[in-house]
């Protein structure tokens, strides 16, 4: 059987299973398994999150866009940055503040 009709045959989470398990492969077999337009796809499917940093490290910027924009800057970015982008994400996060001596017990 060909390759291609192979891949057409899989699910949707197969196809999926299979991608992940193919980015360790030498680029051929990837190439020949997963056609150019459904890699593309999958990379013009989810927002590009870029963080910008300069030579002196004394600003950054974490950026993205998904339909509305996200921008958080200044001379470092914090845990809420990441917290909010990761909530725009549609991660739901959790902050908890522990003592020192439960972080070195990792009693978390």
């Amino acid at each position: 059987m060909e390759v291609n009709n192979m891949i057409n045959g899989l699910t949707s989470e197969k196809k999926e299973q299979l991608k992940e398990l193919m980015g360790s492969c030498p680029s051929p077999i990837s190439w020949s398994l997963v056609s150019m337009e459904e890699r593309n796809k999958d990379r013009m499917s989810k927002p590009l999150i870029e963080l910008i940093t300069c030579e002196s490290g004394d600003w950054e910027v974490l950026r993205m866009n998904l339909g509305e924009d996200f921008l958080w800057e200044g001379h470092s970015i914090s845990n809420q940055g990441w917290i909010i982008l990761l909530e725009k994400l549609g991660y739901k996060v959790m902050t908890k503040d522990i003592s020192d001596e439960e972080m070195e017990y990792r009693s978390y």
